[in-house]
């Protein structure tokens, strides 16, 4: 997974930038009670953390995830009979249509986005189905080059002088405490940070620039996800399997999955996927 930098402003901010005066923007930010904000005042707190003279920062850096790379993704059903009435047509291994969407680490309520994982254990984690619950396990592979843009994830500041290094951390880590934040029910409005950051500071020209965000997971650390608009995802993506599951479990780290119906493919590449 390599990685490009891009925004020629990051240079500029971090010399204008003095470390205490970033320090107090990021605890000031942190005491606001955003759940009684609105959208554009949480934007125009989070610009003060990530601008300086009016000008928003760049920090821009781009992975480059490989053609051939395996994602995955689990939609939980109510059971795993077949045909099964929560699994009906080849759109159902996508992205879900926009009226069933709710407001998550990255989307707006209604805005569908594609939400995969690099391994089964952190979609089994992310989606937190449990060891009896029926699923969807979905398979894609990559068929081009996907370029993600990261957000709060640690990247190699060695080209930077040690003043900007202690710089980019501390944004580093502010943007990952944003993107990592356990959210329960009743505070989903925690959400709306996340979103914010990634689409005004994190969202660069489409397929030129960029194809996809990747960010920390929260339930499976130190994992990354990626995820996906609707129409890039088809585009970079192949969708290799969709398996029916009636329950797993974790023996010996390994997670042993109950495969009730193969919908497509083969089923291959899943041996491997369940070694750790």
């Amino acid at each position: 997974m390599s990685i490009e930098k891009y925004g020629v402003q990051l240079s500029e901010y971090l010399f204008n930038v003095e470390i205490h005066e970033l320090l107090d923007k990021i605890d000031s930010f942190k005491k606001l009670n955003t759940r009684k904000m609105k959208r554009q005042d949480i934007t125009n707190e989070i610009n003060k953390v990530l601008s300086f003279d009016n000008k928003s920062v760049l920090l821009s850096f781009i992975s480059s995830i490989p053609e051939g790379t395996a994602l995955y993704r689990i939609r939980k059903l109510e059971n795993a009979e077949f045909p099964n009435k929560d699994f009906k047509i080849l759109q159902d291994a996508w992205n879900p249509p926009g009226k069933f969407v709710k407001r998550q680490r990255l989307n707006k309520t209604f805005e569908s986005l594609l939400y995969t994982c690099f391994d089964l254990e952190t979609a089994i984690e992310e989606t937190e189905v449990h060891e009896e619950d029926a699923f969807a396990l979905i398979c894609y592979e990559s068929i081009d080059e996907i370029k993600a843009i990261n957000i709060g994830i640690e990247n190699d500041y060695s080209s930077f002088d040690n003043g900007e290094r202690l710089k980019l951390r501390i944004l580093s880590g502010f943007l990952k405490e944003e993107f990592t934040r356990d959210v329960g029910k009743g505070k989903e409005h925690l959400y709306e940070v996340s979103e914010i950051i990634a689409k005004f500071y994190f969202d660069l020209p489409p397929r030129d620039v960029q194809d996809a965000w990747l960010y920390p997971s929260v339930a499976n650390k130190p994992t990354h996800n990626l995820c996906l608009r609707p129409d890039i995802a088809k585009e970079k993506l192949k969708l290799q399997n969709v398996l029916i599951i009636d329950g797993y479990k974790n023996v010996d780290s390994d997670i042993l999955i109950n495969v009730r119906n193969n919908l497509i493919g083969q089923g291959k590449g899943f041996v491997s996927i369940m070694k750790n």
